[in-house]
């Protein structure tokens, strides 16, 4: 009796269609399984974690009015947070400042320009205190205030929410390590066992 792989090397280099159909052997040798072979996707060009232009692009797309707001607030964001990271996506007229580089994990806020205002988004804005009711937005994160001149952007209350946005990012990674910590314990007591210390 011959072994599967005698049998299928002899199916691979055989003429005849129904052997080779028949044979459980490599996809990419047979032409009718090819189409089901799974291809690498390509990577995208756009890297969230990297920064795609410069913050005077991002300026330059605002109106010439808005422009000094905009340096206005990353200044202000700059010297809240000394240490922060700025990614930039010019294309997309967004300049995003974090702890780190990771977008919706990291990141706090982002100058947006539009038409005729700036968006000074807050990616965890709902868990932000905005007693003077400035944020607008009904996503499940995201929050953001329209801000079109200059007394708006030097408005105590964007400078409190700019605080706190950096002191709950800032937080983060402990409690992300605490959430980590907990579903290891969890899954240890299902599963029957002692949760080990990490």
């Amino acid at each position: 009796m011959e072994s599967m792989s005698s049998l299928s090397n002899e199916a691979n280099q055989s003429t005849d269609p129904r052997l080779r159909q028949a044979c459980p052997c490599r996809a990419g040798s047979v032409p009718h399984l090819e189409r089901f072979t799974p291809t690498l996707r390509q990577a995208s060009p756009m890297r969230m974690k990297e920064t795609q232009g410069t913050f005077s692009q991002v300026r330059l797309a605002a109106p010439p009015s808005l422009r000094p707001v905009a340096d206005f607030l990353r200044e202000l964001i700059t010297s809240l947070d000394k240490t922060c990271v700025e990614i930039v996506w010019a294309r997309q007229k967004i300049a995003s400042f974090g702890v780190g580089p990771k977008k919706m994990s990291q990141h706090y806020a982002y100058i947006g320009v539009q038409k005729s205002h700036l968006n000074l988004g807050f990616y965890h804005g709902t868990s932000l205190k905005d007693p003077a009711g400035l944020l607008e937005g009904t996503g499940m994160k995201l929050r953001h205030v329209k801000i079109s001149e200059m007394a708006e952007a030097k408005s105590p209350a964007i400078e409190m929410l700019l605080i706190q946005a950096i002191a709950d990012r800032r937080r983060y990674p402990h409690i992300a390590a605490q959430r980590r910590l907990r579903r290891h314990r969890l899954s240890r007591l299902l599963l029957g066992q002692k949760p080990r210390l990490l």
